[in-house]
């Protein structure tokens, strides 16, 4: 009895894993969808091509 309610304890513990991982997973998704949009409204804002790293800034 002690084996199987080990086994199930286990199951129920790698399901609450499953679960974490694919929130966490949604959350970084979510968190990296909102990070490239700040960096594209801030690339609008600088002009594109006009940072100081930029390959397509005017040389002297």
């Amino acid at each position: 009895m002690e084996e199987l309610d080990a086994e199930l304890a286990a199951e129920e513990r790698e399901e609450v894993l499953e679960e974490e991982i694919a929130y966490h997973t949604a959350k970084l998704e979510n968190l990296q969808a909102v990070l490239a949009e700040v960096k594209r409204t801030k690339g609008d804002e600088m002009g594109v091509g006009s940072g100081p790293h930029s390959n397509k800034r005017r040389r002297n």
